[in-house]
């Protein structure tokens, strides 16, 4: 979920190397829509987002059946934000600088967390 289409060329380019698909979602109610019409595992929520506050993005998401794993990108990561995004069912905070091998690491630590590879 996001607006900047760099980043979302780095996850695109992240999730097809390891042989996944990606849809992109430019807004939450979109992202929303997404989840709720086809199953979506892992979602990459950009706390960066225009016109919208990554928290009440994350509930919203974390609403849909069934929940996804929920990665913020975040210009920062720290504990006290990886608590935060815990707190609101998110799985893990990632760097929005991160490159797409560092990025293929956390989808793939997201996906062993369901159970698949």
């Amino acid at each position: 979920v996001t607006a900047d289409v760099g980043l979302y060329s780095c996850i695109l380019g992240a999730a097809c190397t390891s042989g996944w698909t990606a849809d992109w979602a430019a807004s939450v109610s979109r992202a929303v829509s997404v989840c709720s019409s086809k199953t979506i595992r892992i979602v990459v929520y950009d706390s960066n987002l225009p016109y919208s506050d990554w928290r009440n993005g994350l509930r919203c998401l974390a609403r849909t059946s069934p929940a996804p794993r929920i990665l913020l990108a975040s210009p920062h990561v720290d504990e006290d934000l990886w608590r935060t995004v815990r707190r609101l069912r998110g799985y893990d905070v990632l760097a929005r600088s991160a490159n797409p091998e560092q990025l293929r690491r956390e989808l793939r630590f997201a996906s062993l967390s369901l159970g698949h590879s």
